[in-house]
């Protein structure tokens, strides 16, 4: 399958990239062996040269709480290349049909890539951004500004809610450690962006943590999915 409406050609990065040069590789040529859902663990997002973090830590957020597979229709691979991922465009649901072709920009993905180490790749995260970048116009898409709220939203079809915290303790707020107790409890995708303060301790304000425990002493346990280098480590920090 050839998806001749967001082809394998420079024009599918959008205005600003369609002149890049650029090759486009199946998922054979960048690993010998292709799986589906096999690596689902956000610590295996390597993420390409117009990737977006902000895209990136909503999708590994989703993958922490495991609704990552509600996203694409057919959970496996097949020989066509042809996929449909469900997207909650404009607030509504659309099923977006795409190819599996990857860009390449300088021998350098371009788009994210999934655990290749020791000669294995995974397709789920590469077709959910190549989705996402043929609904919007182009993978350029990814460096417009925009909430990143928006992209959860958009993943997931979910009403999103935004929490202001002033200070470094959540335990502060009673009503807010309820919310963040609940939302765990039932599931949900709960992340956290790092304020100025918190940036100063050493968070990169331009991804957002999941957050994936509330201890007893009032403070959130986070994980950063994107400085492991070993899949099978934990990394959580407390705030």
């Amino acid at each position: 399958f050839h998806d001749f409406e967001f082809p394998a050609a420079s024009s599918s990065f959008g205005i600003t990239q369609r002149e890049t040069a650029s090759t486009w590789k199946k998922p054979n040529d960048i690993a010998k062996t292709v799986n589906f859902g096999k690596y689902i663990d956000p610590n295996d997002f390597q993420p390409g040269t117009l990737s977006s973090p902000h895209f990136l830590s909503a999708l590994s957020g989703i993958a922490d709480f495991k609704q990552n597979k509600t996203i694409i229709e057919d959970q496996k691979t097949n020989s066509n290349g042809f996929y449909l991922i469900r997207l909650f465009v404009n607030s509504v649901w659309r099923y977006i049909a795409v190819d599996h072709f990857l860009p390449f920009i300088g021998g350098e993905n371009a788009g994210v890539l999934s655990n290749i180490e020791g000669g294995e790749t995974d397709l789920q995260g590469s077709l959910i951004e190549k989705a996402y970048a043929k609904s919007f116009g182009g993978y350029d898409s990814f460096a417009r500004v925009q909430p990143r709220e928006y992209y959860l939203r958009d993943l997931t079809g979910a009403p999103v809610k935004k929490y202001a915290i002033t200070n470094l303790l959540i335990s502060d707020s009673f009503d807010l450690q309820n919310i963040v107790k609940k939302a765990l409890a039932s599931g949900q995708v709960v992340q956290a962006v790092p304020t100025d303060k918190i940036a100063a301790l050493g968070a990169n304000p331009n991804f957002s943590y999941s957050v994936i425990n509330y201890s007893s002493k009032g403070s959130l346990e986070l994980r950063n999915s994107w400085e492991l280098s070993n899949r099978d480590q934990k990394q959580v920090s407390k705030l």
